[in-house]
């Protein structure tokens, strides 16, 4: 416990800030029977595999990320599902890419620098802040 008069301060005030665009994803599997043994010299025997059969992704974005530029960066709006085929051999390969490619362009998207434009009273009070307006510390200059 802190002693009597001292003050605990919040230090991670860069993990409080939102994301622009998350992916949520789901798979389905199929849990089958096997007899696979793990590594060599070991006896431990796996009886149940998963097998991915399905998936699901949805790119949710923060409202100020408009549309023109999810578009613009071919970042899908719509929830996205894919069945994999008779054998499942590509259902995770094929997420990952998928994933993988979507980062890039999310990554490309985040580069873009977007003029700020603010009424004359909105630059009056972002001239008069003295302090930051997540950690409360006054800006050192």
């Amino acid at each position: 416990m802190p002693e009597d008069g001292t003050l605990l301060k919040y230090e991670g005030w860069g993990k409080t800030c939102p994301h622009s665009i998350v992916i949520y994803a789901n798979f389905e599997a199929l849990l089958e029977k096997c007899s696979e043994v793990q590594g060599k010299n070991t006896t431990i025997t796996h009886i149940r595999v998963h097998r991915p059969m399905s998936y699901r992704y949805y790119v949710k974005a923060a409202d100020y990320v408009t549309i023109d530029l999810l578009e613009k960066h071919e970042i899908p709006r719509k929830p996205v599902i894919y069945h994999g085929s008779e054998t499942r051999e590509d259902v995770a390969k094929r997420f990952l890419e998928e994933v993988v490619s979507i980062g890039t362009r999310v990554r490309d998207l985040l580069k873009i620098n977007v003029e700020i434009i603010m009424s004359d009273e909105e630059e009056r009070v972002h001239s008069a802040c003295v302090k930051c307006n997540l950690c409360r510390e006054n800006y050192r200059c």
